[in-house]
């Protein structure tokens, strides 16, 4: 099961790989069609991953607004009030969906308003709970890396200080 289900056009495949890995840069698992394998039938995997993701944000695009695939599948996060939609383009979205709010990331990823990336995140964050990984206004400018506590191996207790040292450096 993923934390994120992500419906998109397929056309727009470069562009959304960015925010894969925004997402996944966050810690979330990620599910998009990259992950069906040969000979599985996509029907099935889809509606199995849809229904199994704690969130579904839907990449709203020139391309995507037609495609009978993602409305079914934002219609469905609607439904079970797990839809978060992004727009990356200037587009009118389908009727069902304009009053949904909406995070404004157009021309995403050569241009990014980091507030509307922030409150992207923030509300990916409500969904599957937790707090954020990184300043999401960072995360696209650099690599992150985090440092999980070392456990001092030695039996002598004042060699515990070493570890906290540098855990916190």
């Amino acid at each position: 099961m993923a934390d994120i289900f992500l419906s998109y056009a397929s056309e727009d495949r470069e562009r959304v790989a960015a925010l894969v890995d925004a997402f996944e840069r966050q810690g979330w698992s990620v599910w998009w069609d990259r992950h069906i394998d040969a000979g599985q039938h996509f029907d099935e995997v889809i509606e199995q991953e849809l229904e199994a993701a704690r969130c579904t944000v839907v990449v709203w695009t020139q391309s995507s607004v037609d495609k009978d695939w993602v409305r079914d599948e934002a219609l469905d996060a609607k439904e079970r009030n797990i839809l978060v939609p992004v727009r990356l383009d200037d587009v009118r979205l389908p009727i069902a969906f304009r009053r949904v709010q909406t995070a404004d990331l157009s021309g995403w990823p050569e241009q990014h308003d980091a507030a509307q990336y922030k409150r992207l995140i923030g509300s990916v964050a409500t969904y599957i709970g937790g707090t954020l990984q990184a300043d999401p206004a960072r995360v696209l400018d650099r690599p992150s890396l985090a440092v999980l506590p070392f456990t001092s191996m030695s039996s002598d207790p004042e060699a515990e200080f070493i570890a906290d040292g540098l855990t916190e450096d």
